[in-house]
């Protein structure tokens, strides 16, 4: 399992307070190192220059778009709003690697981290969304996780109906 430390949360903290894309992807560099997982994924994401990462910020700036109207009316505008969507991104997963530190470290300063759930990283990107006036529609695994959700609450239906 993971381990974070006192000088990894230092380390989040500065990059927190630059408010840079590439402080963002510094935050990913830093857990990725950590052996967070999805940080990796993240990290790919935040810069967009793999398949996955085009791929995910095309879909974002193609809902987010048609979401907005007229906000997003040029793909200048297109890339801010992103770029501004990624750094909110790290800093909520930075955030929440920072208080699970804070409320599980040892006398040693040593904190051990579980992989994030994909039901946090759900909530993490609703509310990074929410705060940029978009749904969590334009999270490119909205469509699977609604179709999960579906799923648990037919095989709950089913539960209750049989058993």
């Amino acid at each position: 399992m993971p381990t974070i430390n006192k000088h990894v949360v230092e380390l989040l903290l500065v990059e927190m307070s630059k408010l840079s894309l590439n402080s963002a992807i510094t935050i990913y560099n830093i857990l990725e190192k950590q052996g967070l997982k999805y940080a990796s994924l993240a990290k790919c994401i935040a810069k967009g220059n793999n398949l996955i990462g085009f791929c995910t910020n095309h879909y974002l700036q193609t809902v987010a778009k048609w979401q907005t109207g007229l906000i997003i009316n040029n793909h200048a505008n297109a890339d801010i709003l992103l770029d501004h969507i990624k750094i909110a991104m790290a800093y909520q997963y930075a955030q929440y690697i920072i208080d699970k530190y804070n409320k599980s470290h040892d006398k040693n300063n040593n904190c051990i981290i579980q992989q994030i759930s994909l039901t946090k990283i759900r909530e993490l990107h609703s509310k990074v969304f929410t705060q940029f006036g978009l749904s969590s529609d334009v999270w490119i695994l909205a469509i699977p996780f609604k179709i999960y959700d579906c799923l648990d609450a037919l095989k709950q239906q089913y539960r209750k109906t049989y058993h």
